[in-house]
């Protein structure tokens, strides 16, 4: 055997590695788009785009294509792998097992490094572009593997009792909602502070608590030496259910009372002092979503 087989062998090697790529990063980019980037495809304009949801609304059958095309491919890269080891043992190695064993440990880190984990983080993380590009040729196969893929799907619903595959892929992410209200057809729908409502919801668990106090100078506060009169129009004034009490000075804060404290105690004697509640001293710095959990 010549040098020009030795190549072909290892030309087709190399081809069956690259569709064992394109059946493992198609997986991963198809079954990861979520329900409003399927919602986007079915609009767009182009008709790669428009043939994911159509190849998506049969999960089972797209799944076992898929497999079915990816074991084929592993198979035969193995196998002529296993070839050309056996010929290269011949020419100059003279021991096939060794051989062999050398081929085998080379074609699974091959096969792990470029026909899987490669393919499917580069998936992943271009889900949509890369579902697209490869529509169609997904679509060629899901033609050309249709009888094998019916009789293996007959099987499999007979272990899962005629079940439909159940693939959740409804899972609806806040980068999803964000791109929803910033695209045209929205745009013209909510107004600005709408939009704003919006974004803070998003980013509301990364705030500071800081960033939602009032600031010193704007405190609504009464001193325990006021009488209940003062005390009484500055939560009438204010509108707050709540008002901070403190002694001298503002920064020494003995505690709040609530303003239903004072309705309901209008008709009898007492003092500031014998209302004051407890209050939550909070570091500035703790984000918001762990002091709501501390309620």
């Amino acid at each position: 055997m010549d040098d020009s087989d030795l190549w072909l062998y290892l030309i087709l090697i190399v081809i069956f590695v690259l569709f064992s790529a394109f059946f493992s990063g198609t997986e991963t980019a198809l079954f990861s788009l979520s329900k409003l980037q399927r919602k986007k495809l079915e609009q767009a304009k182009t008709n790669s785009a428009k043939n994911i949801p159509k190849l998506l609304n049969k999960p089972r059958q797209i799944l076992i294509t898929i497999l079915l095309g990816n074991t084929i491919v592993n198979v035969a890269a193995s196998s002529v792998s296993t070839i050309l080891a056996v010929i290269i043992s011949e020419k100059f190695i003279h021991n096939v097992s060794v051989a062999v064993s050398i081929e085998i440990v080379v074609m699974t880190v091959v096969l792990l490094i470029f026909g899987e984990i490669t393919p499917k983080s580069f998936a992943i993380r271009f889900s949509e572009n890369y579902a697209v590009k490869t529509s169609y040729v997904l679509s060629f196969f899901r033609i050309l593997f249709y009888p094998i893929v019916k009789i293996l799907e007959w099987i499999t619903m007979l272990f899962t009792f005629k079940n439909p595959l159940s693939i959740k892929m409804d899972k609806i992410t806040s980068e999803d909602i964000k791109n929803m209200i910033s695209t045209n057809s929205y745009d013209t729908m909510l107004k600005k502070q709408e939009k704003e409502m919006i974004d803070s919801v998003f980013s509301f668990s990364n705030k500071l608590v800081k960033e939602i106090m009032i600031p010193r100078i704007d405190i609504i506060a009464v001193n325990i030496e006021q009488d209940i009169d003062k005390l009484r129009d500055t939560i009438s004034q204010s509108g707050h259910s709540r008002i901070p009490i403190y002694k001298e000075d503002i920064d020494n804060i003995l505690g709040i009372i609530y303003a239903k404290d004072i309705i309901l105690n209008q008709e009898q004697n007492f003092t500031i002092s014998s209302l004051i509640r407890d209050c939550y001293f909070i570091p500035e710095n703790m984000k918001i979503q762990l002091l709501l959990n501390e309620f």
